[in-house]
């Protein structure tokens, strides 16, 4: 665990994104995909680095980055191209109650 810039305790977690998957393709022209993730994550920051994502936020909010990373990658492994409109109901149809992580 890390600290986070509002003191709060922050975890940190690193995709790997397959090699076969387009960066460019998961996060967008211009990363227009990414920017709405992190805009649905507030808390979390999100850094890219070829085929590496470095997540740290709070622990249920990086988990639920992480899992929609993976759908994302599920569906561009499928051979669809993402686009914002589908992006932003994956990144709201969560339920809240699955940011609580157990203590």
């Amino acid at each position: 665990m890390t600290e986070s810039t509002r003191g709060v305790a922050a975890t940190e977690h690193r995709i790997v994104v397959p090699v076969g998957v387009s960066m460019v393709g998961l996060l967008g022209t211009a990363d227009e995909f990414l920017r709405v993730v992190e805009a649905a994550f507030p808390d979390t920051e999100i850094h890219v680095r070829g085929n590496e994502m470095r997540v740290v936020g709070p622990a249920g909010e990086v988990a639920l980055v992480e899992r929609l990373v993976d759908e994302l990658v599920v569906v561009l492994r499928t051979g669809q191209p993402l686009t914002v409109e589908a992006i932003e109901p994956s990144t709201s149809r969560v339920p809240p109650e699955t940011l609580v992580c157990p203590a």
